[in-house]
């Protein structure tokens, strides 16, 4: 999954008028382009950072994906014009979007990341129509298909960034598996997120405010068997990260087994 290109970057563009909506758009209204807002308290704020879209199955783990699909400089910026095309060469050659775990779908699952100085936000609402390249919103189950289409300005919150640190344990009958595995890393799926658990304990850096769904994965080494690929399991915890509220999070069950 590589990251693309300056030449796609043209194809961004900065600092749109206050009115500025949405462009074209295709079939039942889904636009070819969105004008992303950002926004801090529904107040608008301007941006010093990046811009990055990942596939919403991203894993930022070293063994699955590194590199989000695109990654686009901010200067000053209240708003950005995202064009469905920046993602049609990422998203049509991505293995990851290829081998989906929703096969019948044609919309890939999207997630937008804005790191500024101070602010930062995480935008899980997007899916992308790889066949007619539009933008829609994610289904309400967060599965790949499109649901209600954006119009006008899309708001983009940001919130303060904070470090955010908790428990880990194991229910009774897993207990051997919190020592038998030499690393477990808990991350936030289509982000860059992630933290090492040590002695039951975590921390995400720089984690903007909010409420995250987290995923764990547990290794016997210091990354993924990749000759041959072994499919590796994502485990659920217990209850969602909500960086307001110290808790300890409990391993459950697989959510889903992947490959690298």
């Amino acid at each position: 999954m590589g990251l693309v290109g300056v030449t796609l970057c043209a194809l961004l563009i900065a600092g749109c008028e206050p009115d500025t909506v949405a462009g074209g758009s295709v079939g039942t209204g889904n636009p070819t382009e969105i004008t992303l807002s950002f926004t801090q308290n529904d107040v608008p704020v301007a941006v010093t950072g990046n811009l990055r879209v990942y596939s919403g199955r991203h894993i930022p783990i070293s063994g699955f994906d590194s590199l989000p699909l695109a990654e686009f400089p901010l200067s000053n910026a209240y708003d950005f014009k995202l064009e469905a095309a920046l993602l049609a060469q990422a998203l049509t050659t991505s293995s990851k979007a290829k081998d989906s775990v929703f096969p019948d779908s044609v919309w890939e699952p999207v997630s937008l990341t804005v790191s500024g100085e101070s602010l930062g936000g995480i935008d899980f609402r997007f899916a992308y129509h790889v066949k007619t390249g539009v933008f829609s919103e994610r289904g309400p189950d967060g599965g790949a298909f499109g649901g209600k289409g954006f119009s006008g300005k899309v708001r983009i919150p940001l919130s303060e960034y904070v470090d955010y640190s908790g428990n880990l344990t194991f229910p009774p009958e897993l207990m051997l598996d919190s020592v038998n595995y030499l690393r477990h890393t808990l991350f936030i799926r289509g982000t860059n997120h992630r933290a090492e658990a040590t002695a039951g304990r975590f921390t995400f850096s720089r984690l903007p405010r909010g409420r995250y769904e987290i995923l764990m994965v547990s290794l016997h080494s210091e990354r993924p068997i990749t000759n041959p690929p072994a499919p590796v399991p994502l485990f659920s915890l217990d209850r969602i990260l909500d960086t307001d509220t110290s808790a300890t999070y409990m391993r459950r069950n697989v959510a889903e087994t992947v490959t690298p």
